[in-house]
C-alpha cells in the first residue's frame, strides 16, 4: 500500500469519526432538549416577566426619573398590586361563572353526543373517542399534565422567582450568560443579546395589547348576546 493510500485511508477514517462525532452530538442535544423542554419554557416566561418588569420600570426611569432599583421596586409592587386587586375586584364573578361553566359543559357534551350520533361519521367518532384506549391515553396525559414539572403553583412560584431575579440584575445574567461563549465571539453575542431584548420587548407589547383587545371585544359581543358565562369566556 503505497503513501497516498494511506493517506486518504487515514482521511476516510477521520471524516467518519467526525461524522460520528457530530452525529452522537445532535442525539444528546436533542435528548437534552426533551429532557428539559418543561424547564426551558418556564425560564422563557421567566425572562418575558423580566421584561415586563424592566419595561414598566423604564417608564418609571422616563417620566419620574427614579433610580434603577426605586424603579424596578415601584415596577414590581404596581404590576403585582394591580394583579391582586383585579382578582380582587372580579375574582368571586370568575369563580361563579367558572362553577356554573363546569356544571353546563356535561350538558354541552350530551347535546353534541346526540346530534352527533345522528350520522355516521359521527357515530365513528363516538366510537373512537369512548374506546377505552382513548380513555386510556387521556387519564394518562391528565396525570402527567397535572404531575409534570413541579406542579402548577410550584411553576408559577418559579417563573415569578427567577422573573423577579431578572428584572432586577439583568445585566449580572447577560454578562454570565455571554461569559459562556468564546471571546472572539462575545461581542456579536452581546449584540444579538441587545437586538433579541428589544424583539422580545416589541413582541410583548404587541401580544399583550392583541389579548386585551380580543378579551375585551368577546366580552362585548357575549354580553350583548346574553351570555350569562361572558366574563370567564372572554379570560379564556
Amino acid at each position: 500500500m503505497t503513501a497516498l493510500d494511506n493517506k486518504n485511508n487515514n482521511d476516510f477514517q477521520k471524516k467518519i469519526w467526525i461524522a460520528s462525532a457530530i452525529i452522537a452530538f445532535m442525539i444528546i442535544v436533542l435528548w437534552l432538549l426533551k429532557a428539559t423542554f418543561s424547564v426551558i419554557l418556564l425560564i422563557f416566561a421567566a425572562i418575558l416577566l423580566a421584561l415586563f418588569l424592566q419595561g414598566v420600570a423604564g417608564l418609571f426611569r422616563r417620566y419620574l426619573k427614579s433610580s434603577d432599583k426605586w424603579s424596578i421596586g415601584l415596577a414590581i409592587l404596581l404590576t403585582f398590586t394591580c394583579a391582586i386587586g383585579l382578582f380582587y375586584l372580579i375574582g368571586a364573578k370568575i369563580e361563579s361563572q367558572a362553577a356554573e361553566l363546569v356544571e353546563t359543559i356535561p350538558e354541552l357534551f350530551e347535546n353534541a353526543e346526540q346530534q352527533l350520533s345522528e350520522t355516521q361519521f359521527g357515530k365513528t367518532v363516538i366510537n373512537q373517542g369512548t374506546s377505552e384506549k382513548t380513555i386510556t391515553k387521556l387519564r394518562s396525559f391528565g396525570q402527567q399534565f397535572f404531575t409534570s414539572t413541579f406542579g402548577v403553583l410550584g411553576d408559577i412560584y418559579v417563573v415569578l422567582f427567577i422573573g423577579i431575579f431578572m428584572a432586577i440584575s439583568p445585566q449580572v445574567y447577560i454578562k454570565g450568560f455571554i461569559s459562556l461563549i468564546p471571546n472572539k465571539g462575545q461581542q456579536k453575542a452581546s449584540q444579538v443579546m441587545s437586538r433579541l431584548g428589544t424583539q422580545l420587548k416589541g413582541w410583548l407589547k404587541g401580544k399583550l395589547f392583541s389579548m386585551l383587545v380580543v378579551g375585551i371585544l368577546t366580552a362585548i359581543g357575549l354580553a350583548l348576546l346574553g351570555i350569562k358565562l361572558w366574563l370567564v369566556l372572554a379570560i379564556i
